[in-house]
């Protein structure tokens, strides 16, 4: 009977103290990211459905991190004004850079991050090979994310963030250029490699 009841205790605290292990997979002096994105832009209205990142991740103590992202989004148009008709090509990239905080520890953490940086839109007529043309703003993006952990060195991530940039709009020959800041969902999920393990 003894036993069994030992046996039974063992199979309980098996799940949890497993659990630790797995979940120091996300405890590591570093971290490198490649994820999928689909970027929303409210403000226009449009949808960017080709996109993808990667981001670096430097721990300064286990639960705060300095991150940063690089990312790329696309989108193509044809555009059946012109003959022959013309594709038109529009991109978006950015560059950015701030705190990441992971809002708890284990298997499943949460985090929440803070970017700032430089967003990049261009837009061209493929048929005509005429160059990029376009602009670069400032850009803010707070963001929500939780990474799940797979073994002691790969993670799954998913999040979502929102992406506000400076527009300057001038409404008349005489006028002073306006400030817009322009609204973009972005939708992510990847992978997470830790490098540099806390032994």
């Amino acid at each position: 009977m003894f036993q069994i009841r030992v046996v039974a205790v063992a199979a309980l605290l098996a799940p949890s103290t497993a659990v630790p292990l797995v979940a120091s997979a996300q405890d590591s002096r570093a971290d490198a990211s490649v994820e999928y994105n689909y970027l929303d832009d409210h403000t226009r209205d449009l949808t960017y459905s080709a996109g993808w990142s990667v981001g670096l991740a430097w721990h300064i103590i286990p639960r705060l991190a300095l991150a940063v992202e690089w990312t790329t989004n696309s989108r193509s148009t044809p555009d059946t004004v012109t003959v022959p008709v013309s594709v038109i090509e529009e991109r978006f990239r950015s560059l950015q850079a701030g705190p990441r905080l992971a809002l708890s520890s284990g298997k499943v953490r949460p985090n929440f991050q803070f970017l700032a940086g430089g967003s990049r839109y261009d837009i061209r007529m493929s048929g005509s090979n005429s160059a990029w043309e376009g602009y670069t703003r400032l850009s803010l993006q707070p963001g929500l994310s939780a990474d799940i952990a797979v073994n002691n060195r790969l993670a799954l991530r998913a999040g979502i963030d929102l992406r506000l940039a400076s527009d300057q709009e001038t409404y008349c020959g005489g006028c002073l250029p306006t400030t817009r800041w322009t609204k973009e969902v972005r939708a992510h999920t990847g992978l997470v490699i830790s490098l540099f393990r806390r032994d």
